[in-house]
């Protein structure tokens, strides 16, 4: 999208709107979540087409980008505390792999009998590798665990965004409700929708050159 002409009118004066922040923001997310499936699809096609080589580390090069905008976003959040609203909470199930040098592994013993017996069982895979470092053969199990991630919610005129937290942040939010989330979906965007960076990246570097501390109007 054209950027409009009152944002340009705005920023030369000095006057960043929420409705300006809104719209820069929702760029900078939108296209670093384009970035984020893009380097999925280069680590998909190395994984499934072992012909193929990643001759100009394009995966990388995306990863590094999308984080050079979630930086900028959280730059701007960090400008507008009357914007945050509530804490969400979302509960994933991650794979995780544990060896038998580990103390959790022992935990798991009714159910690596279930899953050597072939009945259902919390462990998903189970095998072995030789350590070299310590001589000896490592037992490790596959099973899924219940992870809780956090995010700040901030409400705009237009959109919502989300900033993750860990569990250690939450006690300087003790104000905020938590809000448990079923799932958190999120997509790219065509960057015709989106503001042009160039202009994004003015408003980012008046509200960091400024030191806006606070923006609330």
């Amino acid at each position: 999208m054209r950027t409009p002409k009152e944002y340009m009118d705005n920023l030369k004066k000095g006057n960043i709107t929420l409705a300006m922040l809104d719209d820069v923001l929702f760029s900078y997310n939108k296209r670093a979540k384009n970035y984020r499936d893009k380097a999925q699809e280069y680590r998909a096609k190395a994984r499934w087409n072992r012909y193929w080589y990643d001759k100009y580390d394009y995966e990388r090069k995306c990863e590094e980008k999308k984080r050079m905008l979630y930086d900028k976003k959280s730059d701007i959040l960090s400008c507008c505390p009357k914007s945050l609203k509530a804490v969400h909470k979302l509960t994933k199930q991650v794979k995780i792999r544990i060896e038998d040098n580990e103390p959790e592994y022992y935990e798991y013993e009714n159910d690596i009998e279930r899953y050597l017996s072939g009945s259902s069982s919390k462990v998903i895979y189970m095998n072995s590798y030789y350590d070299r470092e310590i001589e000896e053969v490592v037992n490790f199990i596959n099973v899924y665990v219940d992870r809780d991630e956090y995010y700040l919610y901030y409400e705009f005129p237009n959109h919502s965004f989300h900033h993750p937290i860990t569990e250690a942040d939450l006690a300087k939010y003790k104000d905020l409700q938590v809000i448990s989330l079923d799932n958190l979906a999120t997509y790219g965007e065509d960057i015709i929708e989106l503001l042009p960076l160039p202009f994004c990246d003015k408003v980012w570097a008046f509200m960091k050159n400024s030191n806006i501390g606070s923006l609330g109007n």
